[in-house]
């Protein structure tokens, strides 16, 4: 079978620390005020970062966040924080992306049967 690896999704931190992450892109795409869309194609690398010898094996986060945008309508949207408003909601539009890594490894299965003596089955 060609899956992925059956592991867990619970890693320690994983999900709050990716959280975190995307909210410090956005304030330093603010600072430079730059697109958060394009601020982070820009920081996109295609290596691995702790062995920038082996590149990703299949990586595509630069074309979803283009296509996402596209199709969001990103370039159109009101940039101002709490720039619209419907009633008492401030509305606004806002992006983050991660990527979970899952390393592949050599797996297998084995089943042993043993017959007992005087056993019918």
């Amino acid at each position: 079978m060609d899956l992925p690896e059956s592991a867990d999704m619970r890693a320690p931190g994983e999900a709050s620390g990716l959280a975190v992450l995307e909210i410090a892109m956005d304030e330093m795409a603010e600072k430079l005020g730059m697109d958060p869309v394009e601020f982070r194609i820009l920081n996109d690398t295609q290596v691995d970062p702790e062995d920038p010898s082996k590149p990703f094996s299949d990586r595509h986060y630069v074309e979803c966040l283009r296509k996402g945008a596209e199709a969001f309508g990103w370039a159109d949207r009101n940039r101002t924080p709490g720039g619209k408003r419907e009633g008492q909601w401030l509305i606004g539009h806002g992006m983050a992306g991660a990527y979970r890594g899952a390393p592949t490894m050599t797996s297998g299965a084995r089943a042993v049967t043993r017959r007992t003596p005087g056993c019918r089955n």
